[in-house]
């Protein structure tokens, strides 16, 4: 799972790309999460609903790291890396 800061911006959208071409063992699916404008608030809510998912990891596009370590804490709690 990736979180972007705007999934509709051409950068994140070729990320999404390479996430996708990089499934290459069908097992796991490689997504792209996070809000389609640039919303720090609502990317901040995208990694625990991320999680529900139960993913084999979270990458996050950090703007602003301490607006996102209550929610990257929470995921490592839930043993997600």
């Amino acid at each position: 799972m990736f979180v972007a800061t705007n999934v509709n911006l051409p950068y994140w959208q070729e990320a999404q790309a390479g996430l996708t071409d990089a499934q290459t063992d069908g097992r796991e699916r490689r997504t792209l999460a996070g809000p389609d404008k640039f919303d720090p608030p609502r990317r901040t809510e995208s990694v625990p609903e991320s999680c529900e998912s139960k993913p084999a990891g979270i990458m996050i596009s950090v703007g602003a790291a301490g607006a996102v370590q209550d929610a990257i804490d929470t995921a490592i709690a839930q043993g997600i890396p």
